[in-house]
């Protein structure tokens, strides 16, 4: 299982840990910091690779049939009313994109 898979899984069940609270933004700042890391890391296998969390786009455009031309996190936080629920949909969305790849979150 990709790291970021396991991080995003504890950020989860502990969110008050590592954002003080159920916050979107917060959560969505982190991934694209991950992701830039990645990229940035000439060393990292994965920096040449398509980066996992790329499909994350996909499973929000898919489940809320949205254009292909809006962020995610746009997306989700059009369909939702705060902060707190964009945070929770944006789980509910990450579970059935970890079932749809047959990856347990225990892993």
């Amino acid at each position: 299982m990709d790291p970021v898979y396991k991080l995003l899984h504890e950020m989860k069940k502990r969110p008050g840990m590592y954002f003080g609270e159920k916050h979107f933004e917060r959560l969505y700042f982190f991934i694209q910091g991950y992701k830039y890391r990645i990229m940035e890391d000439s060393t990292n296998p994965l920096s040449h690779q398509r980066n996992s969390l790329d499909e994350i786009y996909e499973i929000v455009n898919s489940h809320y049939n949205a254009p292909g031309n809006r962020g995610w996190q746009e997306v989700i936080l059009q369909n939702t009313n705060s902060q707190e629920e964009a945070f929770d949909k944006f789980f509910e969305l990450f579970d059935i994109f970890l079932d749809q790849k047959g990856i347990s979150p225990d892993m």
